[in-house]
């Protein structure tokens, strides 16, 4: 990126700046913030280019804020900070990602998971910020950034090569880290060889993985084996490779695919996956959710994210219009079980076994047949040893009973996992 030096005008920040949807950018003198207590005043020295930053740029995301001055992978010098304890001195290298604040409360935040935040964060540029600031990016000449987000960059390594680890770096380190995909010995499927793909096989040979390419012509072939040192390069459109090499990535190596271009019909991707883990290495927030099949990690324990979570359940009501509520025979127990029981609830023991009956039930697909309430009125009868059911409770009543009998081996286990699959 050009090297810019300070305005001459009353402005004290020069950058540039996108003005419209043509994305065109041209040199834009504005005012940055003052150094604050928290704050660290950075001379800008480097700003890598993504792929998000052209999006802005075009509006494509519908929600630019123009004049906008993109770049989120910023590096440079620290030139100022602030009265408050810092962990930055006057000419540290730092780094500065897509992210500069966030609610400071949740969970996330007080570990300083702030990338994670369970509220709004405030990106690096095209945000409003707590004081009502518009942020900008890193095509400028220094930024004033709150210190907390702001990372330090060793003085061994050139800033220049630092810039795309603060997006495209970290976006397929972390989940290589968190799988525990950085091992000699386990393999690495890398699709697409851009700007988060190479990065991705650099990874992966400083690991000591087994690396493979695959792209849809030759035309990164020398630079993937030669310059990456990329293990082999597949065309994926050459059916005989795909066909060769399928499976290949397979379940006793504990193999990972990341997947930086994975377009609609590109089904076989999925299929080099037997028991592997998918790392989706992407830039901006998506409006799908993948199937779980599609979604294979190493373990059989999984830890989601809060905030991945509640968007996956928004994403389930709104498809559902808002009308999912939970309905099951747990909802209706304590009621018909008081109603047959002169109103007196259930001791401990009771509950145990009506819970165990119900578990039971669930792994037959013919109690699909009845309404949760049907199955919690018979269910309750039958504990309390009741015996005026009508035809169709009986019906339900002998159902239960032959599961019971079937399943008569087996206990009830008192761990989760397994117990229902949902």
């Amino acid at each position: 990126m050009v090297l810019l030096s300070k305005s001459s005008s009353g402005e004290n920040c020069l950058g540039w700046a996108a003005r419209d949807t043509s994305g065109v950018l041209s040199p834009y003198n504005f005012i940055r913030r003052d150094t604050g207590p928290d704050h660290a005043s950075l001379t800008i020295t480097y700003c890598g280019i993504c792929y998000a930053d052209v999006a802005w740029e075009k509006n494509i995301p519908r929600n630019t804020i123009y004049p906008v001055v993109p770049g989120y992978e910023i590096v440079g010098i620290v030139k100022e900070v602030g009265s408050n304890d810092c962990r930055f001195k006057v000419g540290d290298h730092f780094g500065v990602g897509p992210y500069v604040n966030s609610c400071k409360t949740c969970e996330h935040c007080k570990i300083r998971e702030k990338v994670h935040c369970d509220a709004e964060t405030t990106h690096t540029f095209n945000s409003v910020d707590e004081d009502g600031i518009i942020t900008r990016g890193g095509y400028s000449s220094y930024n004033v950034v709150l210190e907390g987000y702001v990372f330090k960059i060793p003085d061994n390594y050139p800033l220049v090569l630092a810039a795309p680890l603060l997006c495209a770096g970290i976006t397929v380190y972390a989940p290589m880290m968190r799988h525990k995909v950085n091992k000699p010995g386990k393999s690495l499927g890398v699709v697409g060889s851009g700007g988060l793909g190479h990065l991705a096989v650099k990874f992966g040979k400083a690991f000591g993985l087994h690396v493979t390419v695959f792209c849809t012509s030759n035309s990164k072939k020398d630079e993937a084996l030669n310059l990456l040192g990329a293990d082999k390069f597949i065309i994926s459109s050459n059916m005989q490779q795909m066909e060769d090499l399928n499976n290949f990535l397979n379940r006793s190596s504990h193999d990972t695919l990341s997947e930086s271009d994975v377009q609609k019909g590109k089904a076989w991707i999925m299929q080099l996956l037997a028991v592997a883990c998918l790392s989706l290495a992407t830039k901006m927030e998506e409006i799908e959710v993948l199937l779980s099949v599609d979604l294979q990690v190493e373990e059989f324990k999984f830890i989601f994210e809060a905030k991945t979570i509640q968007r996956m359940e928004l994403l389930v009501l709104s498809t559902l219009k808002w009308r999912m509520r939970v309905v099951t025979p747990f909802t209706f127990m304590d009621y018909f079980f008081r109603k047959n029981n002169d109103d007196l609830p259930p001791p401990s023991s009771q509950i145990s076994r009506l819970v165990d009956l119900i578990l039971r039930l669930t792994r037959g697909i013919e109690y699909l047949e009845f309404k949760p309430s049907e199955v919690a009125a018979v269910v309750s009868i039958s504990v309390i040893r009741e015996t005026n059911l009508d035809k169709r409770d009986f019906k339900c009543l002998k159902l239960i009973h032959e599961l019971q009998r079937s399943a008569a081996v087996q206990s009830v286990s008192q761990n989760p996992i397994g117990v229902l699959d949902v």
